[in-house]
This record gives structure tokens, C-alpha cells and sequence, in this order.
């Protein structure tokens, strides 16, 4: 066993080839948070679009010539017209459009940060993991040193007509399903680092355990300053809440404002043009209306949705305290009880097997049962790593503080 651990310590320092800070660096780059970066950068120069006035435009306009002679002279009708048309909001419309894409811009960064606390979740819950499977992998290599002693044992009753040769295939088949065992699990570890290379920004990079802050998993209360989701929708409402007033605006239409100059022959003594028109839609369908209705109707489905999250977050972290609470005692009770007395039995069953005293079906199921609490006993403790890292994330805390 000795050789197995100081095989794993030479290899841990030879392949492993990240850290868990380096991890979280790489994380922080990674494409899917960029993608979000990116898209708030879209939504905020959407905003100054929306935001802004319609271009001036400049018109000319060649009036009134005769159709025979094209004459400029012929008629007091005739000229060109240059003019200037302009748009003008009546309203906030624009501003509040632009307000409203703003907090949109916003609520993508908050989705960008939320997307990097998932990603370092998933890089906690793949160290949880790869941990609990290099302990099963040493329960499994102590059982097995365990079990080939037995086998020893076994031969030397079965040459002396103690123990039949069914006895002697059981152990030894129960050796061969210890070594499967210990094979599937160097095959999950390679699963991990396959699924670990997604999180390492397509790296395929090793994680080394050692490396890992477990004390980060220490609950403290909720910092709101991280809570990236509870900011994303509150995002959303603002954003609900501006283009509500901007369809409400919008019930007032633009105004269009148009200033011409009319050049005419100098022949005429009247001398040049000028006119003036102004335009705007008089807002008699419905669309205007509908459009207003459904924008009051998004907010109030915003405003619906930061508060089920809210209700949702404080019945998980009280459903989640208790989980915690609930599996600590059942730990308490198997290390300090459970696990013992396993242990004594499979102790005092080897002492009493290797007399002849007792059988090896008796041997093998002390042994199985010792295994399956050693095993449960790491499992338990993954778990309640898992729960403590689910109450941190839901309760909105850093993931990777001191670090």
C-alpha cells in the first residue's frame, strides 16, 4: 500500500499541470464569458441608436419646368428648391429607449460574472469528485492488500483440508472484482479531465488536488456584491421599467419639421421662395396602444420574476441548511460508531478465519461490509462538499476568495 501511495505523490507532482488558481484565471477568459462581454457591448451601442435623433436630410427639388423647353425663365412657377427636414421627439421616448437598452447592456455583464461563478461551480464540483475517486481508489488498494493476505491465508487452510476449494475461488473472485473496480475508477478519473478541459478553456490540463482551497467552502452570509443573478434581474426590470415609459411616450408622435429656399429666375420681381411645413401622424389605430400594454405587461412579468427568485433562494439555503445539518450527524455517527465496530469485526473475523475458526463466507462478508462504510464514509463527506458549494453559490459568495 505504501508503494501505491508514494506512486501517486510521484505522479501527482510529475502530471498534474494546473493549479486551482491557475484554473480559475483560465476560467475567467473563457469563450462563453467573452461571448456575454461581447453581447452587453452590442446592447450599449444599440442604446446610443436608440438614443439618438434621425439624421437631417437634405432635399432638392427642381419644380415646375416646362415640358418643351426645360426653360428656367418661362414661367414665375419655376425654380429649385433646396430644403432641410428634420425629425423632433415630442417626448422622452428616445431617452428612455436608450435607458432601457442601457440596463439591458448592464444585465449582460451581471450574466457574464453569474456565467464565470457556474463555471468555477463546475470546477469545484469536478475537484469534489476527482477527489472522492482518489479516495475510493485508495480504500480500494488497501482492500485489495487486505484480501491477498487472506488469499494467502486461504491456500495454506485449503493445503491443510480446512477449507474447501469453493472458499478459495469466492476470495480470489472477490479479489478480481476489487481489481475491475479499481480499473473503472483510473478510467472516471480520465472522464473527469476530459470534462475538466471544457472548463480549462479547451486545455487538457490536470488539476492538482493539493492545490484546491477547501476553506473556501466556509459559509458565510449572503454578500449581495456577488449575487450576479439577483443583479441580472433587477437589470431586466429597470430595462422592462424604461421601455414602459418609452411606449408610453410614444403615444406622442414626432413631429417632422421641413424649411425650404426656392431659387427663381432673376426675371421675376418678386424674388426667391421660402416654405415651411410641418408633418405628424395624428395615432388613431391601435398599434400605439397594444405596443404600451405589452411593454406594462413585460415589466410586471420582470417584477414577477426577481421575486420568485427571491423566494426561491431563501427556501433553498434554509432547505440546504438543513441538508447540511442532517448529513454532518449522520457522519458524526458513522466515523465515531459505525465505522468501528466494522472494523473491529473484520479484525476479530481475520484473527478467527486464519485460526479455522471461522468461514470464509463470514471473512467476506465482514470485509464487504467494512468496504461499503469506508466507501459510504467517502461518499458522505463529497456530499456534504457539494452542499456546502450549492449553499455558497445560491447564497451569492465568492468562489474563489483567498486564493
Amino acid at each position: 500500500m505504501k508503494y501505491y501511495l508514494l506512486f501517486l505523490l510521484i505522479l501527482s507532482k510529475s502530471v498534474f499541470a494546473v493549479t486551482f488558481k491557475q484554473a480559475v484565471k483560465l476560467i475567467e477568459n473563457h469563450e462563453s464569458v467573452k461571448m456575454l462581454i461581447n453581447s452587453s457591448n452590442v446592447l450599449y451601442e444599440e442604446a446610443k441608436v436608440k438614443g439618438a435623433w434621425e439624421d437631417l436630410n437634405f432635399k432638392v427639388n427642381a419644380k415646375n419646368f416646362p415640358v418643351k423647353t426645360f426653360s428656367f425663365n418661362e414661367s414665375p412657377m419655376t425654380g429649385v428648391e433646396l430644403s432641410l427636414i428634420q425629425k423632433f421627439p415630442l417626448s422622452r421616448k428616445l431617452s428612455n429607449f436608450e435607458d432601457a437598452y442601457m440596463a439591458r447592456s448592464e444585465s449582460k455583464k451581471h450574466s457574464s460574472k453569474q456565467r464565470q461563478r457556474s463555471l468555477k461551480k463546475v470546477l469545484w464540483q469536478l475537484s469534489i469528485t476527482k477527489e472522492k475517486i482518489d479516495l475510493d481508489l485508495i480504500t480500494y488498494w488497501k482492500n485489495l492488500n487486505w484480501l491477498q493476505r487472506m488469499l494467502k491465508i486461504s491456500k495454506n487452510l485449503y493445503a491443510n483440508g480446512k477449507l474447501p476449494q469453493s472458499g478459495l475461488l469466492d476470495i480470489q473472485i472477490r479479489i478480481s472484482e476489487v481489481e475491475t473496480k479499481i480499473s473503472n475508477l483510473k478510467f472516471e478519473l480520465k472522464e473527469i479531465d476530459k470534462k475538466l478541459s471544457y472548463i480549462l478553456n479547451g486545455k487538457e490540463l490536470n488539476l492538482d488536488l493539493k492545490s484546491i482551497p477547501w476553506k473556501v467552502l466556509t459559509y458565510r452570509e449572503t454578500n449581495p456584491k456577488y449575487d450576479f443573478e439577483k443583479k441580472f434581474h433587477q437589470k431586466v426590470l429597470e430595462s422592462k421599467d424604461f421601455e414602459m415609459r418609452a411606449q408610453s411616450s410614444n403615444r406622442i408622435p414626432d413631429l417632422t419639421f421641413s424649411f425650404g429656399y426656392t431659387f427663381r429666375s432673376k426675371n421675376w420681381k418678386e424674388g426667391d421662395f421660402v416654405s415651411a411645413f410641418i408633418n405628424f401622424p395624428i395615432p388613431t389605430g391601435s398599434t400605439r396602444s397594444a405596443s404600451y400594454k405589452k411593454a406594462v405587461f413585460g415589466k410586471y412579468e420582470a417584477k414577477n420574476i426577481l421575486r420568485n427568485y427571491e423566494i426561491n433562494k431563501k427556501s433553498n439555503l434554509g432547505y440546504l441548511r438543513e441538508s447540511i445539518d442532517k448529513l454532518k450527524k449522520e457522519i458524526k455517527i458513522l466515523e465515531s460508531k459505525t465505522l468501528q465496530f466494522a472494523r473491529s469485526l473484520r479484525k476479530i473475523n481475520s484473527k478467527s478465519y486464519g485460526l479455522g475458526n471461522s468461514t470464509y463466507i463470514e471473512l467476506l462478508d465482514a470485509e464487504i461490509k467494512l468496504l461499503n462504510i469506508l466507501l459510504r464514509e467517502n461518499g458522505l463527506n463529497a456530499n456534504l462538499k457539494s452542499l456546502r458549494l450549492e449553499r455558497k453559490f445560491v447564497a451569492g459568495g465568492k468562489l474563489d476568495e483567498n486564493i
